[in-house]
């Protein structure tokens, strides 16, 4: 049998070449347009919907000045019973009411148990909520007392603080726990601060593909309500297993970026767990690049969707159409010699509402140039007859002002202002100090 053998020509070999180059060139194309297009493969159909289950953290015992992140809240105590008590322990001296989860809560404090000090080390809350503060039990606080010249004697200053006590909140899929802990600095009997914070939070991983990545949601501003603007989603992204070494403190976001896809968050808390449900956002979305920098970390704000992080990779990041407000944003650029700067800068608050450079609008489909610079310039202010020197670094496009710059993670060397007279002798020398 005779078989029918093709040997291609020098032009023919040349034509595969070619076409192979353009092949080649057409997917790469391809490619870099897919960044700015949201993916829409097998691969992400799957990952419609993701559920990351949340369980509840109590600390066993706490730090001197506070736990995690959240913020206190101060509070006043008073030497007559508010409405909601209808009976107090025997000894119960100081009382208040504070206001978590959208509900009163009534607490005493009883006669100083301690023996050097007039430090009120017991607290009685209402932890029932039914005005009776004889049914609820005792905690003890731990006291420390300033030392003086005359030792360790009643009428001194002091500070009490309490171990978290585990509280039933109301929220909107039902009641959760949530641990809240109170602390009291004073002068002899007198209470002159007291405050309170919410120690607890809920952990959590978010599953491969997406991660794995551990994430911890904290209620930041210790209101009880949980899952809001005003509290704090942490993510791990140095990947060390502890979301509170990061830097980063995002606000609890309803969108959250992976890549090049965005899930929309919804959160469920019951009793001592819960679970954030994540599903894929699959609205219109625009392209947002930056002419100057590689990878940026940008915090926006807007109506729609409130806080959200989007983060630029190669220049790039797709982002849900709308309106955008620019409140921070921190890049890393490398220099010439390889050394790796960190530039953080922030929007002047009292620009924020009426100021068109800090708005970005986004577009189905279309592309636009992130309004920063890479450029920083110094702006020295001189205020008052007195002559006093404010030394501030500013962004040279937009307004905004430089809040942390590092070279391979430290700081540049502390500016130094001169001033000399007109011969060139030195007059004066004064030292800026960062923060």
């Amino acid at each position: 049998m005779s078989r029918l053998l093709w040997r291609p020509s020098q032009s023919g070999i040349l034509l595969m070449f070619l076409l192979l180059l353009l092949i080649s060139v057409a997917a790469a194309v391809w490619q870099r347009w897919e960044v700015g297009r949201p993916q829409r493969g097998k691969r992400w159909e799957s990952l419609a919907t993701v559920t990351v289950p949340l369980r509840l953290m109590i600390p066993k015992e706490k730090g001197e000045d506070g736990w995690f992140f959240s913020i206190p809240q101060y509070f006043n105590f008073q030497t007559k019973p508010p409405s909601p008590i209808r009976r107090a322990p025997k000894g119960a001296r100081l009382f208040s009411t504070v206001s978590l989860g959208n509900r009163t809560w009534s607490l005493a404090l009883l006669k100083s148990s301690h023996k050097t000090s007039d430090a009120y080390d017991r607290l009685v809350w209402d932890q029932n909520r039914n005005g009776d503060l004889t049914d609820d039990p005792v905690h003890k606080g731990t006291v420390w007392i300033r030392k003086s010249r005359q030792g360790d004697k009643p009428g001194g200053e002091w500070r009490v603080v309490f171990r978290p006590i585990l509280l039933s909140l109301p929220g909107k899929d039902g009641p959760f726990a949530c641990a809240v802990a109170v602390q009291i600095r004073g002068l002899g009997t007198q209470v002159r601060h007291s405050r309170y914070q919410t120690y607890c939070y809920w952990s959590g991983i978010i599953p491969a593909p997406l991660g794995p990545m551990k994430i911890a949601l904290v209620d930041l501003n210790s209101d009880g309500v949980v899952g809001t603007e005003r509290d704090a989603l942490l993510p791990d992204l140095n990947g060390d297993g502890d979301p509170f070494n990061d830097d980063t403190r995002d606000p609890f976001p309803k969108l959250l970026q992976f890549r090049d896809h965005y899930y929309q968050v919804v959160l469920q808390l019951k009793e001592k767990g819960g679970h954030l449900s994540l599903s894929l956002y699959r609205g219109p979305m625009g392209i947002l690049s930056s002419p100057h920098f590689s990878h940026v970390r940008l915090e926006l704000v807007s109506s729609q969707w409130g806080p959200l992080i989007v983060t630029l990779r190669d220049g790039k990041a797709v982002v849900p159409e709308g309106t955008y407000q620019i409140e921070q944003w921190t890049a890393t650029p490398k220099d010439e010699n390889g050394a790796v700067w960190k530039l953080t800068a922030y929007a002047l608050t009292d620009l924020k509402e009426d100021d068109g450079r800090l708005r970005i609008e986004i577009q189905k489909e279309a592309l636009t140039r992130l309004p920063i610079s890479d450029t920083v310039r110094p702006e020295l202010t001189v205020r008052g007859k007195d002559l006093s020197f404010e030394f501030d670094l500013k962004v040279a496009v937009g307004p905004f002002w430089v809040s942390a710059l590092t070279r391979n993670g430290k700081m540049p060397p502390e500016p130094v202002l001169k001033i000399v007279d007109e011969t060139g002798r030195l007059v004066s020398e004064q030292k800026f100090h960062y923060g």
